[in-house]
This record gives C-alpha cells, sequence and structure tokens, in this order.
C-alpha cells in the first residue's frame, strides 16, 4: 500500500519495507485466499472466471511453467481442444492468449478463425513472432481485398513491419475500398507503411499502387512525394497521370500541394493534353500559373476580379498568383488588398514589394482585415522600417489602439535596429524589455492588486478581458 506522507504512517514517510496488499470485499468475507489450480480442471476454470483477475493469474502460471519446462501435456492439450471448440469470442481470446504465453499458438491458424476479435489478435500477435512465411503472407493479402475493415485495420498496423514485396501485394488489396476513405486513420496508416516504397520512385511499384487505389487521399499523397523531387522525376509525373486520365484532377492537386511556394517550375511533358484531361478543375489554373502559362494565368485572374465567384475559390486564385511571377501582379493586387474578400491574401502576396505606397495601403485596410487577417498584415507591415512608421503614426493619430501591436511584435519592431522607429514605440506603445523580468512588473503588480478588489470582479466584462488578452499576451 502507499500513501501521502502522514496520511497512515508516519510523519517522516512512508515504511517502505512494510508493504501490503489489500483486497476489499463485500457479503460472504468468509472464504480466504485463493488456492493456485492444481490440475486442468481448475485451471480451465480460471480462464472463464467471470473476473478477469483469475484469468491473468492462470496465464502468468502458464508462463511460468512453460518457460520452466514443467508445464503438463495434460494442460497444453486441454487448451488446445478448448481454444477449438469455444463459440463465446471473450473466452476464445483467453485461450488464445492462454496457448501463446504457451509457445504453442500460431498466430496463422488464428487467422482461419470465424470471430473477428480473433483474426484481429491473430494479426497483432503476428508482430511478435515475425513474418516471412509466403503462405501466410499470400492469407493476409486476400483478407487485405476481402475481410471487415477492422480486419483491414489491424493488417495496415502491420504494413511497416514487412519487406518490400509482401508490403505492396497487401497493400494493393488494403487500398481497393473505396469505402475506407472516411475512415480518419486508415487511409493514413496505409499511406505511411507505403512512403518508402513510393519514394523509391520506381514506375513498375507506382503504377500498381495507383492502378489499386481507390482513396483519394492515398492517391494524392503519392503523387505529393513523387512531385517533391519534381525536377528530377518530371517525366515520371507525367507518364502515371498520363497512364489514368481519368485521376487526373486528383493527381495534379498532389503535384500543387508539393509546388507550393513555388514561383516558377519547368513544365510537364505533355502538359496541354493532361490540362485537357482535367479541364475545369481549377488546379489545372494554378499550376498552370507556376509554369508561366499565359492563359492558366488570365484564367486566375479572371476567377480573383469575379464577385459572384466562391470566396474560396478567389482566394486560391490570389494565392497562386501571388507565387507567380505574373508581370503585373502588382496592379492587380493594389485593387485586390481593397476587396474584404481578398484583403488577407493580397496583403500577404505585397510583401514581396518594397514601394512604400504599398504599406500605407495595408496600414489603411487593417481596420477591414478579420483578426487572424489583422495580425498577418501586422507581421508584414512590421518587416520594413519605412511601413512601420506608417503604423505608429496610425496609432499615434488614434485610428488604431496600440494594442495591435503585441509584445512580439514590439520586440521584432526593436529589432530592426532604428532609434527613430525604437523611440516612437517607446512613446506609444510603452518599453520593450528585450529579456529577464521587467524591473517595473512588482510595481504594476501592487497597483493591480489595489484596483483589483471582490467588488469589481462582480462587474467585470469577462469578454473584454479575454480579447484584451488574446492581443498582448497569448502571441507570447
Amino acid at each position: 500500500d502507499w500513501s501521502d506522507t502522514g496520511e497512515c504512517h508516519d510523519h517522516d514517510g512512508i515504511h517502505r519495507n512494510s508493504g501490503r496488499v489489500y483486497r476489499i470485499r463485500y457479503g460472504d468475507t468468509s472464504s480466504g485466499p485463493a488456492k493456485l489450480p492444481q490440475n486442468f480442471s481448475q485451471l480451465d476454470a480460471w480462464l472463464r472466471n467471470p473476473n478477469v483477475w483469475y484469468a491473468r493469474q492462470a496465464n502468468l502460471m502458464i508462463q511460468e511453467r512453460a518457460a520452466g519446462g514443467i508445464i503438463s501435456n495434460e494442460w497444453l492439450n486441454g487448451l488446445r481442444n478448448r481454444y477449438a471448440k469455444e463459440k463465446d469470442e471473450r473466452l476464445a481470446l483467453r485461450y488464445m492468449h492462454a496457448l501463446n504465453v504457451a509457445g504453442i499458438f500460431s498466430p496463422k491458424d488464428g487467422l482461419a478463425s470465424t470471430h473477428e476479435p480473433l483474426r484481429v489478435q491473430a494479426i497483432h500477435l503476428l508482430r511478435e513472432t515475425g513474418l516471412s512465411n509466403t503462405e501466410t503472407i499470400r492469407k493476409l493479402a486476400g483478407m487485405a481485398g476481402e475481410d471487415t475493415a477492422r480486419v483491414r485495420l489491424a493488417i495496415a498496423s502491420l504494413l511497416p513491419t514487412l519487406e518490400s514485396e509482401p508490403q505492396l501485394l497487401i497493400a494493393e488489396g488494403l487500398m481497393a475500398h473505396a469505402e475506407d476513405a472516411e475512415d480518419p486513420n486508415y487511409p493514413l496508416m496505409v499511406w505511411y507503411a507505403i512512403e518508402p516504397l513510393v519514394a523509391d520512385g520506381n514506375l513498375v511499384t507506382l503504377t500498381r499502387l495507383l492502378s489499386a487505389c481507390r482513396i483519394a487521399e492515398i492517391r494524392k499523397f503519392i503523387m505529393r512525394r513523387v512531385a517533391e523531387e519534381y525536377d528530377v522525376k518530371r517525366s515520371l509525373i507525367s507518364n502515371l497521370i498520363l497512364a489514368q486520365p481519368d485521376q487526373a484532377g486528383i493527381h495534379l492537386q498532389g503535384v500543387a500541394d508539393a509546388l507550393r511556394g513555388v514561383s516558377k517550375a519547368e513544365t510537364l511533358n505533355d502538359w496541354g493534353k493532361i490540362a485537357g484531361f482535367a479541364a475545369g478543375n481549377e488546379v489545372v489554373n494554378q499550376l498552370g500559373a507556376i509554369f508561366g502559362n499565359g492563359q492558366s494565368i488570365e484564367k486566375l485572374v479572371a476567377v480573383a476580379n469575379d464577385l459572384n465567384a466562391d470566396p474560396n475559390t478567389r482566394r486560391r486564385a490570389v494565392q497562386s498568383l501571388g507565387q507567380s511571377n505574373y508581370p503585373d501582379l502588382r496592379k492587380h493586387l493594389l485593387v485586390w488588398v481593397e476587396d474584404s474578400q481578398l484583403a488577407g491574401i493580397s496583403a500577404r502576396a505585397l510583401a514581396r514589394f518594397s514601394d512604400p505606397l504599398i504599406g500605407e495601403l495595408i496600414v489603411k485596410r487593417l481596420n477591414y482585415l478579420k483578426f487572424d487577417e489583422r495580425s498577418t498584415a501586422v507581421d508584414i507591415i512590421i518587416s520594413r522600417g519605412a511601413w512601420t512608421h506608417k503604423l505608429l503614426d496610425g496609432i499615434e493619430s488614434k485610428r488604431f489602439n496600440p494594442a495591435i501591436l503585441s509584445a512580439a511584435h514590439a520586440r521584432q519592431i526593436v529589432q530592426l535596429n532604428d532609434p527613430v522607429l525604437t523611440e516612437r514605440l517607446r512613446a506609444l506603445w510603452g518599453d520593450v524589455s528585450s529579456s529577464g523580468e521587467d524591473p517595473n512588473a512588482k510595481v504594476v503588480e501592487n497597483q493591480l492588486r489595489r484596483l483589483i478588489s471582490s467588488d469589481s470582479l462582480h462587474t467585470s466584462d469577462l469578454s473584454a478581458g479575454r480579447n484584451i488578452y488574446n492581443q498582448l499576451c497569448l502571441s507570447c
């Protein structure tokens, strides 16, 4: 037993040499400690006892006897017979565990069970015994294509432990179930297992995987991983997309995810044909902008200018243009930053230009941005000294509350090493402590304690306090 100091023992600590085990019982308390099984009948009674403690003790006893080489054939044969005939899934699992700790259970036998939980447990046990038997690999491959979702999930957890060829064989079956796409874990477990196969970049392997796959998310992951080495594997990417024209849209989305942040890239081989396969999909224009395709850029500009289009589609169009080398980008961004739907993403794209007028324009739009967009816009503004002056002008003229600058923003302004800026910041926002404790902190704390009383707390505005905390404290 154990306790906090002084609760049940002396005040100087727990007596470490007098540990005791207690069992609390109710009802009839006349019976003494349980007697260990002496024969299989008694052992079987323990394994079947509703109280799982008995089953665990029985397994421990079986394991110790098996390790010492003194377990009787009567026990081993009895366990085999019970496992083979048991209809109750819960009890069958107990017999499986007993056979396993006795060292006489073959997981491949469990794969043939009619009980789903037993097949799942047998798959988990294969991780302990290893998987090199060709017959078992074929059995798992068949189960991957035909068994229940729970069994397939267990097989997916086993995939990373396999060699590449059996891994590929089983993965083909696991990816063939479109209904598993909605499972929050299944696609990711399969993907993490096959990622090394995809990274090798073998055309035959990739073709087999994509041909078998019915789960869009895994398809996208495969193409994104291949496209992460875009310059080297550009031809391979084209071949994979051309091999399955009906999946061109999702494949191109994977490529676009890999090229996010890239302003310019060589055009894919047969781009005209590939773009035709995914005609109407916005990802074609996004990639076209990266490839420097004038027609794609014009379409993106048209989408961004369409006030009736979906706001998210318009924002994605601006994001794609912001990553491109479009010559007229600055002119359009200066218009879009005035649009409430596009202001945040446009301000982010304008950060690549250093014109002082741009900083002034972003500052003017601050009050029209959402809270998260406003914080990002402030990050952009304080990246340049001239733009920071415009923001401080706004604070000085009372257009902005000084709280628009977080402590992190203030420290970043100080790090610009501009004495004029630092002095203006100190006058408008307050002193900035770069490290260590503020020497005035204790004084401020005492003043706050005098101001805050139980009476004032009853009338306080919790919502306003939360907003102030989010602006001034949370970012630190």
